[in-house]
């Protein structure tokens, strides 16, 4: 919806339906697969304490540099430069991939993985509670109105009866 408006030379119904189609049937299955992966044992009390204080050391810290940014380049005040950070905060696909990454490769310990887990779940939820954001309104389909055609003059109806003038003998030949 946002892309319509913003940016309509690039929103064509295709190309929207398009990746509408992609996200509402792959992205469900991308969140089932990365699931199945976690167990109990990456949900220790351990990883809660490390998630709480990486959500109390990072968003904040995450949030502060982009008002900062928005204060410098755009002279914006903080509080508004606060919010759009609050908003641009949820990374949720982006972290599960680092720590299934690191947890494959790099052998992440299980409580450094439930806690990155955590963080990203609280991390998601937190700009939509923090900026009390109403449920977003769905788009309906509807027909566009055109006007109604002028109506059609009715044309006479043409009699398939014969001309009697056409056909009488003019007495011409015969």
């Amino acid at each position: 919806m946002r892309l319509r408006k913003d940016l309509p030379e690039l929103s064509s119904e295709k190309l929207l339906g398009a990746v509408e189609l992609f996200a509402s049937f792959f992205i469900p299955f991308y969140f089932l697969k990365a699931g199945l992966h976690l167990r109990a044992e990456h949900f220790t009390w351990t990883a809660l304490a490390i998630a709480a204080a990486l959500l109390v050391v990072v968003l904040p810290i995450r949030i502060l540099r982009v008002a900062w940014h928005r204060k410098i380049a755009l002279n914006e005040p903080w509080k508004v430069g606060a919010r759009i950070g609050t908003a641009v905060i949820p990374t949720l696909v982006f972290t599960i991939v680092i720590a299934e990454i690191l947890q494959e490769r790099f052998n992440l310990s299980p409580e450094l993985f439930g806690a990155l887990i955590v963080f990203t779940i609280v991390n998601t939820l937190f700009p939509g509670f923090a900026l009390r954001m109403p449920v977003p309104e769905f788009e309906t389909p509807e027909v566009p109105r055109t006007p109604d055609p002028p109506p059609v003059a009715a044309k006479p109806v043409e009699s398939r009866r014969p001309d009697p003038v056409a056909t009488t003998d003019l007495g011409l030949g015969g």
